[in-house]
């Protein structure tokens, strides 16, 4: 079984903007706190991700940049478990693209 979740977010920004602060990993925590992210954006690097809820439990994984087009496209392939089970081929989610659009829009990125 697969499931395909598609969400969408207007950011009012140029698209340089958006790729800046979305590949700035060192800068996340300014903006996002329960996500960490370490290496570089590029095609067939291993990414390292950790997830939390603020606390200090969470979750980590090591995922695998499918896609890294500037100003276009940041795909990852992130395997959890068994192979297959809880794979996720991640492009954004609703609450991390609301809080882009925040950063984007409210912060010294030319628009």
């Amino acid at each position: 079984m697969s499931i395909t979740i598609d969400t969408a977010v207007d950011i009012d920004a140029s698209k340089q903007a958006v790729w800046d602060v979305l590949t700035d990993f060192a800068a996340y925590g300014e903006w996002n706190p329960c996500l960490r992210i370490e290496g570089t954006v590029e095609v067939g690097t291993k990414l390292a991700v950790h997830m939390s809820g603020g606390g200090e439990h969470g979750m980590s994984f090591r995922p695998k940049v499918l896609v890294a087009t500037p100003c276009e496209e940041l795909r990852w392939l992130g395997k959890l478990g068994f192979r297959g089970i809880v794979d996720d081929e991640h492009t954004g989610y609703e609450a991390f693209s609301q809080a882009l659009k925040q950063r984007v829009e409210n912060s010294r990125y030319p628009r």
